[in-house]
C-alpha cells in the first residue's frame, strides 16, 4: 500500500474510497493495484457546486443528525440542545430544532427551511433524486458573486 487518503467530512467520498482500501485510523489506505482508479476518483471529486435545499415537509432525524449528499447539515445533541449547523453549511432561512424525549431526541427541520452548502458535481448528479422530502438544486456562483455588498448594508 503505498497511497493514503485522509477521510474526508462527507461520507459518500469515505465510502468509496473505502472501497479501494483499508481504513487506517482516520485515512484509508489504497491497495497498490487500486491507485490509479483512487486518483481518478479525487480527480472527478474537484469540481465542486453549491447546492441548495428546501425541506418541502417537517422532516426529523431520531437520535441523529439531518444528513444529505453525504453531509451532516445539522444536528442535536439532546432534547433541549437546539440544533446547530456545522462549519460549511449556511442555513438561508427557516428554522431547526431539536425535540422528542430525553432519550429518544430528534433533530428536526421545518418546511420551508432553506440550506446551502458545496459538494461536488458528481456526488449531487449522482444522489440528487434520492431525497423525497428535499427539493435539491444548484445555485448559480456567479450571481451570488456579483452581489454588491454595498447593496446589502
Amino acid at each position: 500500500m503505498g497511497l493514503s487518503i485522509n477521510l474526508t467530512y462527507n461520507t459518500f467520498i469515505n465510502d468509496a474510497y473505502a472501497k479501494l482500501g483499508t481504513r487506517v485510523g482516520n485515512s484509508i489506505e489504497i491497495h497498490n493495484e487500486m491507485e490509479n482508479k483512487a486518483l481518478e476518483l479525487q480527480s472527478s471529486l474537484k469540481e465542486e457546486v453549491l447546492v441548495e435545499i428546501t425541506f418541502k415537509e417537517y422532516t426529523y432525524a431520531g437520535r441523529g443528525p439531518l444528513t444529505y449528499f453525504g453531509l451532516v447539515v445539522a444536528k442535536a445533541s439532546g432534547r433541549d440542545s437546539g440544533a446547530w449547523v456545522p462549519p460549511g453549511i449556511s442555513l438561508i432561512s427557516g428554522d431547526l430544532g431539536s425535540g422528542g424525549s430525553r432519550i429518544n431526541y430528534t433533530t428536526y427541520a421545518q418546511e420551508g427551511t432553506k440550506m446551502r452548502f458545496k459538494i461536488p458535481k458528481i456526488i449531487f448528479e449522482k444522489y440528487k433524486n434520492r431525497y423525497k422530502k428535499i427539493d435539491s438544486k444548484i445555485v448559480d456562483q456567479d450571481a451570488i458573486n456579483s452581489i454588491n455588498i454595498s447593496d446589502l448594508v
